[in-house]
């Protein structure tokens, strides 16, 4: 998997299949005898987010986000018609400067679910992000 904590998962899978292939000689004479098809396994395509459990990589990048398709331009997604309008507003009270209470907290999510909605709060959060490096679900610019 691409998020870190997947990659055991991903191990396992790809260890039952070659466990797999190497017991059954009629599926691996057919694999062999298929033209033009080839198998590539990567392992561990986030090692360190498999190393530390995180989704992101050493750079907070979620690799998940950090592909485009099209004009292929990270540049892109900071674009007034792509970009997401509603984290630059909640990345203060998710990642603070300070310590921050947890009544503080509280009060700050109970108020952005009131001011967006639920559902438009959690969008805001989860699609990810391009303009803080040190944000949640930060999807890098390179």
């Amino acid at each position: 998997g691409v998020h870190g904590v997947e990659g055991f998962a991903g191990s396992a899978v790809q260890i039952d299949y070659l466990r797999r292939l190497k017991e059954n000689a009629k599926a691996r004479k057919r694999l062999e005898n298929a033209k033009g098809v080839r198998i590539i396994m990567v392992h561990a395509v986030n090692p360190y987010g498999m190393a530390w459990l995180r989704k992101f990589n050493e750079n907070n990048v979620d690799l998940n986000r950090n592909f485009h398709l099209g004009s292929n331009r990270h540049e892109d997604m900071l674009a007034p018609g792509k970009r997401n309008k509603i984290y630059p507003t909640l990345h203060g009270g998710l990642v603070p400067a300070k310590n921050a209470c947890c009544d503080c907290f509280y009060c700050f999510l109970g108020y952005n679910v009131c001011r967006y909605g639920y559902g438009r709060a959690k969008q805001g959060l989860a699609s990810g992000q391009y303009e803080f490096k040190n944000g949640l679900f930060y999807g890098g610019l390179r």
